[in-house]
């Protein structure tokens, strides 16, 4: 599990951390027509896009998206709920936004 915090600088900053704003990182292509547009071009997005890439790359490869530049990623489980978070200093974190999480089931509950 994975969730993409990087914030984009294009539009004054208005897409925040969007919907699919991970794509050109996993695929590298800032360098693409347009992409610009939507990623804004801030410093150390290269290096983000460099470190997202290669874990897809090794996950893609052997089933394992562990790479040296990235924290030590386990499985997700639901008891521990671990999850990469993507962002300028990446980490793992387990059960991240655990309240919101529990208020949203206990509405499905109802």
């Amino acid at each position: 599990m994975y969730r993409f915090d990087w914030e984009s600088q294009a539009f004054n900053g208005l897409l925040k951390s969007c919907h699919a704003l991970e794509i050109p990182f996993v695929w590298n292509t800032f360098s693409k027509h347009g992409v610009e547009n939507f990623t804004g071009d801030s410093p150390g997005q290269q290096e983000l896009s460099k470190k997202i890439h290669n874990a897809w790359i090794a996950f893609a490869q052997n089933g394992d998206p562990n790479i040296n530049d990235l924290p030590n990623w386990p499985k997700y489980d639901l008891q521990n709920r671990t999850t990469l978070i993507f962002n300028s200093n990446c980490e793992v974190v387990h059960d991240p936004d655990r309240e919101e999480r529990i208020k949203w089931e206990v509405c499905q509950e109802r």
